[in-house]
């Protein structure tokens, strides 16, 4: 199924704090997978790169036919 296959990259996305890469992912891709949420989670790396946040997955779920992350993005102290 594609949207569990999309669904690991954007988790290994997310493990990793490279939110940026998921720009790789092709409209095909992220129409077959009916991903949503996708263009809030890319606007969120302006953040990280404007503040050098990282990532802390910590829940990744598919309950049912989708699937849900939980992550924090922690600023370092100035």
């Amino acid at each position: 199924m594609e949207s569990a296959r999309v669904d690991g990259i954007v988790v290994d996305a997310v493990k990793r704090n490279d939110i940026k890469s998921l720009m790789s992912l092709t409209d095909q891709e992220t129409s077959d997978a009916a991903i949503d949420g996708l263009w809030q989670t890319l606007m969120l790396e302006g953040f990280i790169e404007g503040t050098g946040a990282t990532s802390d997955l910590l829940v990744y779920e598919a309950p049912r036919y989708y699937g849900m992350i939980v992550a924090t993005f922690d600023i370092p102290a100035a």
